[in-house]
C-alpha cells in the first residue's frame, strides 16, 4: 500500500513541479551540460549525467523525474521500514516529501536536490541495517554508490554522514561475525568520506574533464570582507582592482552573503580567479587574516551564521524561492528548446500565494527551530537508549550538527536551502521518536505514553 502509494506521489509531484524550476546555479550546470564542456564551481558529476539524460529529454525536467524518483523511493523505503502499518507508512511518506522546505528543494532542479535524493535512501538504509542488526553485502554496495554519489554532487555537506557510517560499521557485515569497535568504526566512517571525496575528484578530472574554478574562493573572500569592515584594514590578495578600496569594502560587506563583494558589473569587484598564483595569493591573505585577527574572523562568521539559522529576520528570498530566477535563461545562454519555462498550475499558484506567505514566517523556515528540536529528540535519545530507534537518532543528530559545523565553517550565503540535509536528517529523527510511541494503560482509567521496545541492537 505504501508503494503504490509512493508511485502515485511521485506522479503527481512531477506533474505539479514540470518542468522544474531553474537557479542561477542550476542554470550554469544546464548550460554546461548543453555544452559538453564542464568546471567544478558546481558538481560536474552532476552536469554530466545530466548531458546524458538531455538526449533523452532536454532540459531541467528529466533531471526532476530522476531526483523524485529516486527521493520517493527512498522515502517509501524509510516509511515502510520505519512505520508500524501501512496507513502510517503513508502518513510518513507524505511527510517526507510533502515538508514545505523538503518540497521546496525538490522542485528546485540542481545539486541541492541532487543531495537530498542520495541522503533520504542512505537514512533508510541506515535504519533497515541497525533495526535487523546485520549489514549484508547489497547493503554495503549500495552505502559505497551513496556514499561516492553524496560526494561528488556537494562537497560541504557529505560530513553529516560520518556519524551514521560509523553505527553501520559497528554491526556485523559481509562474513563477519562482530563489527567494529567505536574507535576503528569511527576511523572508518572518516575514511570513506575522504575516499568519496578522493574519487569523486578523480571522477571531475578524468572522467568530465572539468576545469577547475577554485569555488570555495567565495567564502574566503566573505571571510576578508567581513574581517577587514571589523578591524578598518585592508586584508584583500594583492589581484583586487585597487578602486575596491576599504570603504567600498565597508560599504558592500553584509554577513548575508558574499555576493555583493564578487557579483556586480556596475561597481569595481573581487574578480572570480582560477589561476594558481592567484588562487595561492588568496589562501595565503586568507591566513594570515584569519591568525591576525581570530576575534574578528569568528565575529564575521557567527553573524553568517545567524543569518542562516534565520535568528535575525531573514528576507524572504533566504527562504525560499517560488520561481525559476527569471534572468537565469538568458544569462546561460539557454534555448527554448531546453524548456526552462517556470513551473506554473493552479495548485502551484495556490501554494505560492496563500500557503507560502503564511508559513515564511514561521519556525518551519527557521533553522533555529530544528536545531531546538534535534537538541530535544537527542536529549530524549540519550536519557532512554533503548535499542536501535535511539542509536539511529543520535547518529542523525550528530551528522546535523557536522553538517551545520561545516556550514558555519563554509557556507558561501546565509541561504536556508543549504539547511536542507539538517532539515531531513531531524525530519527523520521526528518520524523514529513518534514511531517508537505507543499507549499503554496506567492506573485506573488513564493511559500514559511509553516508547515501544524492540528486539534489537542496543545503542
Amino acid at each position: 500500500m505504501t508503494v503504490v502509494a509512493g508511485l502515485i506521489l511521485f506522479a503527481l509531484l512531477l506533474a505539479l513541479l514540470y518542468p522544474g524550476m531553474l537557479n542561477m546555479d542550476s542554470a550554469g550546470m544546464l548550460e554546461q551540460a548543453m555544452k559538453g564542456q564542464f568546471n567544478d564551481w558546481h558538481s560536474p558529476a552532476v552536469s554530466l549525467l545530466w548531458r546524458g539524460l538531455n538526449h533523452l529529454y532536454p532540459g531541467p525536467a528529466s533531471l526532476l523525474a530522476l531526483g523524485l524518483g529516486l527521493y520517493t523511493a527512498g522515502a517509501g523505503w524509510f516509511a515502510v521500514r520505519a512505520a508500524k502499518g501501512p496507513i502510517a507508512g503513508i502518513v510518513v511518506l507524505l511527510f517526507l516529501c510533502l515538508w514545505p522546505p523538503l518540497l521546496n528543494d525538490l522542485s528546485l532542479v540542481g545539486k541541492d536536490q541532487a543531495f537530498i535524493a542520495c541522503l533520504v535512501p542512505f537514512i533508510a538504509l541506515v535504519w533497515q541495517a541497525k533495526s535487523t542488526g546485520r549489514l549484508t553485502s547489497p547493503m554495503l554496495a549500495l552505502l559505497a554508490a551513496l556514499v561516492f554519489a553524496a560526494c561528488a554532487v556537494r562537497r560541504d555537506t557529505p560530513v553529516c554522514l560520518i556519524p551514521a557510517l560509523a553505527l553501520l560499521y559497528r554491526l556485523p557485515a559481509g562474513n563477519r561475525a562482530k563489527g567494529f569497535g567505536w574507535g576503528m568504526a569511527g576511523a572508518l566512517a572518516v575514511l570513506s568520506v575522504v575516499a568519496g571525496f578522493v574519487l569523486a575528484g578523480a571522477f571531475d578530472r578524468h572522467v568530465a574533464r572539468a576545469y577547475r574554478m577554485f569555488p570555495l574562493q567565495t567564502t574566503l573572500v566573505h571571510d576578508l570582507a567581513g574581517i577587514s569592515a571589523r578591524t578598518d584594514l585592508y586584508l584583500m590578495p594583492s589581484y583586487v582592482d585597487p578602486a575596491f578600496d576599504l570603504t567600498a569594502i565597508k560599504e558592500r560587506y553584509t554577513p548575508v552573503s558574499g555576493d555583493p563583494v564578487l557579483f556586480d558589473l556596475n561597481h569595481p569587484i573581487v574578480k572570480i580567479v582560477a589561476d594558481k598564483p592567484s588562487v595561492r595569493d588568496l589562501e595565503r591573505t586568507w591566513l594570515s587574516a584569519v591568525l591576525r585577527h581570530p576575534r574578528a574572523y569568528l565575529l564575521h562568521r557567527l553573524a553568517a551564521f545567524s543569518e542562516l539559522l534565520g535568528i535575525d529576520d531573514p528576507a524572504e528570498y533566504q527562504l525560499y524561492q517560488a520561481n525559476t530566477d527569471a534572468g537565469a535563461a538568458k544569462w546561460h545562454a539557454l534555448p527554448p528548446s531546453m524548456h526552462v519555462e517556470n513551473p506554473d498550475n493552479a495548485v502551484l499558484a495556490l501554494y505560492r500565494q496563500s500557503i507560502m506567505p503564511v508559513l515564511l514566517p514561521t519556525p518551519v523556515f527557521r533553522g533555529y527551530a530544528y536545531d531546538i528540536l534535534l537538541l530535544v529528540l537527542m536529549g530524549l535519545a540519550l536519557a532512554r537508549r533503548r535499542g536501535a530507534p535511539d542509536a539511529v537518532i543520535l547518529a542523525l543528530g550528530a551528522g546535523a550538527l557536522l553538517h551545520q559545523a561545516a556550514l558555519f565553517l563554509a557556507s558561501p550565503a546565509a541561504l536556508f536551502r543549504y539547511l536542507y540535509p539538517s532539515v531531513l536528517l531531524v525530519v527523520a529523527m521526528t518520524v523514529l521518536t513518534v514511531t517508537g510511541l505507543r499507549i499503554v494503560p496506567g492506573r485506573g482509567s488513564r493511559f500514559r505514553l511509553t516508547f515501544s521496545q524492540p528486539n534489537q541492537t542496543k545503542a
